[in-house]
């Protein structure tokens, strides 16, 4: 560290250590020689001394007392290492400047901030005079490659284990202080310290002659600029420790963790078979991080911080390189099968290169922008998933992040508590010894570490691309150079302008469509309190709908809380009475989750909406928006033909340019009558007296055919808002009816005719029948709900859904009536009647 961060190194002794340490403990000692007053008596230490077993503890409490009184704060992995602060005199020190030794350790230093060199050179002939090998013959190798440990010779001699112990000791400390060379070796010789043989003792001499060829030989550490890195395992080593006789005790005993929790934790007694198994998942994820490190981690850093040209040609004028394509490998007379297929594998990498790249960029800026999102919908899908008071708190962050477009991230771990139903409500479940079960239980959230982790990746790469490129603005869009003008010139400036301002442009038409599908889906009370929003927000002005869509956007995030706390339901030991709250099965639970679930989906609609909204108040005035306007024009098509006004659209009708232009043909002059298609077969499809009005319309529309779009556009809109309004009133009707059939325990005919004459379906007596009392059904009911066009199976048992469909395609149809591009089919179809009428 001292090298990478170029820190200074000094070295200081403090005078006589131990003596300034004050004992706790009452500790006598008999009068020494030099100090006897003949009394007999003896002597009571107020400091430590050296040679008590206590003196090293003592003197380390003085020494923490006296740095962390001057201000020094102590590491909290390396108790050891303290901060460094402004010197004070409180103990006797000597600096002695510059380390240079230290331990036995021979520390050189370039200058006060260069590279370290650690070398035992001195204290290694030291230990070679000591064991009487300072001349000897040396080898280049320090064990024989076929060395064995295991003696297989039983006669062989064995030798004093004390000095084979010492040997090895001394070998290990130079091993791992600076000569790593040799651990190996000593590690193996080591396995021999309770029983050495004549030819281990005579190994371990030839490390010594290994190190006397090789004792100048150092460790230098310069600085490099990488990430220090360090690797730890500790689930492997508390895994395989645990296997020795007694742990099971020691943990309960010393750590106070009791066996039950022992092994909710994973701490088991294993056969060898299904100890290699659990002890293979931390290995290879150790494996898996050291490789990804070591391998990948650095390219991956080297390609952000420089980023590869998107062509060729882009690439050869960046090193300034001319590449000659000029030579047709196909023009030599003499050309064999091998160059056919190689020229035609060049060609085919050659595109495949240049379409490639471009979509690699795109892919990583569309991350870049909206992978936030996803982290969002993962983050409330994990709350939604077991309801708990726990991951009450990630619901919490999950509508946080929505509302203020800030995330913040939490990982919760589950342990087992004793509380049965109090623990149960906080989110802490013991999990079945099934196999799956936990993977199951922790799925939601292996899937959000997943997510959030590829955002983590996406946003690094983001951050190191523009630092390298000098680029600290932020893009909002995928394509930054796209205009409005773009979406007039070709099929890819058409597409790349619907990436970049899609939503805003019709953002509002897609956030009613994802309200009316949750109203669909719901069909209870609160949805009909959504209605009450559909209809002021129908009824208003953009401009009045970006004034109250804060109001909006709040009463979203207050709905999806209550409905969460209505599942948490109260804490059950603070419950009286069981009925103070409705207590829910567990398919009712699923069935809410799955509402909750929609409607986080149409809040963030909702929030996205809201930032379009800013968007279009900040730029309301500036008229070279790259967005465009939203600005109503039905005004000036209503004065088509009698004042002119400059229309921003190309004519797609009178002149095809491109597959752009036929794009639009395609949308703008067949999108109306799909949608009176669709809307005839919601009629008939939903089959009650209510939908017969689709009919009617859908009549109506089609038989005054392309003479509609002749009519002023005043009227088209008031006849199309009239189409609206039936179908928000079909919605509102039913819904209601759905929401009180549950309500109803009477078996009155006539009012279950009245209801049954708007909503066609199971009937309010067997709604009623089937939710209380548990009823089967019988034949006719069988027969009954067969009578629906379409896929039985599929989503058209729910007729509400075929008026989600329909206000899906009019409420685009309506957007279309009131865009620049209808003034185009105004007039292609006057076009048209006048040559007819010749």
């Amino acid at each position: 560290m001292a090298a990478e961060y170029e820190l200074y190194v000094h070295q200081i002794d403090v005078s006589t250590a131990y003596l300034n340490g004050d004992l706790g403990e009452e500790v006598y000692m008999q009068q020494p020689e030099f100090y006897d007053d003949k009394s007999g008596g003896v002597l009571k230490l107020k400091k430590s001394l050296y040679g008590l077993k206590q003196a090293g503890r003592v003197w380390n409490t003085t020494l923490d007392a006296v740095l962390r009184k001057l201000g020094y704060e102590a590491c909290e992995s390396e108790p050891c290492l303290y901060t460094r602060c402004a010197p004070d005199k409180t103990i006797d020190v000597v600096d002695k400047g510059p380390i240079t030794h230290f331990l036995g350790l021979e520390i050189q230093r370039d200058g006060d901030k260069g590279a370290i060199r650690l070398s035992q050179s001195v204290h290694i002939r030291s230990l070679m005079k000591e064991l009487g090998m300072e001349i000897c013959h040396t080898v280049s190798t320090p064990l024989e490659a076929n060395f064995q440990v295991k003696c297989a010779n039983k006669s062989c001699k064995r030798n004093d284990a004390t000095e084979y112990q010492s040997v090895i000791g001394s070998l290990m400390y130079i091993a791992l202080c600076s000569r790593p060379d040799i651990l190996h070796s000593v590690c193996k010789l080591s396995q021999r310290n309770k029983d050495p043989h004549g030819e281990h003792l005579a190994a371990a001499k030839q490390v010594l002659r290994y190190l006397n060829q090789t004792a100048d030989m150092a460790i230098t550490y310069k600085k490099t600029g990488a990430a220090i890195t360090g690797y730890a395992d500790a689930d492997w080593a508390v895994i395989y420790t645990y296997q020795f006789d007694n742990f099971d005790y020691y943990w309960e005993q010393f750590l106070k963790v009791h066996p039950t929790l022992q092994n909710d934790i994973g701490l088991r007694r294993y056969q060898t078979k299904d100890l290699f198994l659990h002890l293979l998942i931390p290995t290879l994820t150790v494996i898996f991080t050291v490789v990804q490190l070591h391998y990948f981690h650095k390219r991956f850093m080297e390609s952000v911080r420089r980023p590869m040209p998107t062509s060729r040609k882009s690439q050869s004028s960046l090193f300034g390189l001319n590449f000659d394509t000029s030579h047709n490998p196909f023009d030599s007379p003499k050309q064999t099968w091998k160059v056919y297929f190689y020229a035609g594998y060049r060609k085919l990498r050659s595109r495949s290169r240049r379409w490639f790249r471009p979509a690699k960029i795109i892919c990583w800026g569309f991350l870049e922008m909206h992978m936030i999102k996803a982290v969002m919908i993962t983050s409330f899908y994990c709350s939604i998933s077991e309801i708990c008071f726990f991951n009450f708190f990630i619901l919490v962050l999950s509508l946080l992040s929505v509302s203020v477009n800030r995330f913040l991230r939490r990982v919760i771990f589950r342990v087992e508590n004793v509380t049965a139903n109090f623990a149960d409500w906080m989110g802490l479940r013991k999990t079945h010894q099934v196999w799956g079960a936990l993977l199951r239980y922790i799925s939601p959230y292996v899937v959000y570490m997943i997510v959030t982790s590829l955002h983590a990746v996406v946003k690094l790469r983001d951050h190191l691309i523009r630092f390298s490129t000098f680029d600290y603005k932020e893009h909002k869009v995928l394509f930054p150079q796209v205009t409005r003008h773009h979406a007039e010139r070709d099929l890819s400036g058409l597409l790349k302008y619907l990436l970049n301002y899609g939503y805003y442009k019709f953002g509002l038409e897609i956030t009613l469509i994802g309200l009316v599908s949750s109203i669909a889906y719901r069909r209870d009370v609160l949805g009909l309190t959504y209605i009450v929003w559909l209809i002021i927000i129908l009824c208003l002005t953009r401009m009045q709908c970006a004034r109250i869509w804060d109001i909006f956007h709040l009463y979203f995030v207050i709905s999806v809380l209550l409905q969460y706390l209505y599942l948490l339901n109260f804490p059950p030991n603070l419950c009286t009475y069981q009925n103070i709250w409705i207590l829910l099965d567990e398919s009712a639970r699923s069935f809410i989750k799955s509402r909750l679930m929609l409607d986080f989906i149409v809040l963030l609609l909702i929030s996205r909406q809201r930032k379009a909204f800013k968007s279009e108040m900040g730029h309301f005035n500036e008229p070279g928006y790259a967005g465009g306007d939203n600005k109503n024009v039905i005004h000036n098509i209503a004065q088509l033909g009698h004042v002119y006004f400059d229309n921003p659209t190309h004519d797609f009708c009178s002149y095809v340019r491109n597959y752009s232009d036929i794009l639009k043909t395609a949308v703008f002059c067949s999108f109306f009558w799909v949608t009176l298609a669709i809307v005839f077969m919601g009629g008939v499809c939903s089959m009650d007296m209510l939908s017969l009005g689709y009919l009617i319309f859908a009549l109506i529309f089609l038989l005054q055919g392309s003479e509609v779009y002749l009519q002023n556009i005043h009227y088209i809109i008031c006849r199309w808002n009239c189409l609206i309004a039936f179908n928000v009133l079909n919605i509102i009707v039913k819904i209601s009816i759905v929401a009180l059939a549950g309500l109803l325990t009477t078996n009155h005919p006539t009012l279950q005719n009245i209801l049954s004459f708007a909503y066609y379906g199971t009937s309010l007596n067997q709604i009623w029948f089937y939710k209380h009392q548990g009823g089967a059904k019988n034949e006719t009911d069988e027969r009954l709900d067969s009578y629906h066009y379409g896929p039985d199976a599929l989503i058209f048992k729910n007729n509400l859904i075929w008026h989600a469909i329909i206000f899906t395609f009019i409420i685009f149809q309506h957007r279309i009536f009131r865009s620049y591009y209808f003034c185009h089919v105004i007039m292609d179809t006057h076009a048209n009647t006048i040559l007819a009428s010749r």
